[in-house]
């Protein structure tokens, strides 16, 4: 296993892990972590935190922490009756790479966070 570099100190990685991507095409490696909230510099609030770090394919993407938090708040946005997609997540990498949403969609539905529809 690769060794993992955790660039924020103030994170202590609880779980790293991989799974597929969304499409299946490559495989992504990310890391579970508990620390501080640096979308939030107006508090010390600690908060379980996502981090993508490796993907097996060759699309780019951002290697950020992201605040769980910050991801529900987005779900919740989406009406009761449409479903979740990766679309929810574009907000956090606005200007950024276009894979990382999705990715990050992988590593929730791989952490059981969410439910794919059964067709």
């Amino acid at each position: 296993m690769k060794s993992i570099t955790t660039i924020n100190p103030e994170i202590r990685v609880l779980k790293a892990a991989s799974c597929p991507s969304l499409t299946g095409k490559s495989i992504l490696s990310y890391q579970v972590g508990y620390g501080g909230n640096r979308a939030n510099t107006s508090t010390t609030e600690t908060v379980i935190q996502l981090q993508v770090y490796a993907n097996t394919g060759g699309g780019f993407f951002n290697k950020d922490w992201i605040p769980l938090s910050t991801i529900l708040q987005l779900f919740e946005r989406t009406p009761s009756n449409k479903t979740i997609t990766s679309n929810a997540l574009y907000p956090l990498f606005k200007g950024r790479s276009i894979n990382t949403p999705a990715f990050l969609l992988a590593v929730l539905k791989q952490e059981g966070f969410l439910l794919p529809i059964k067709d």
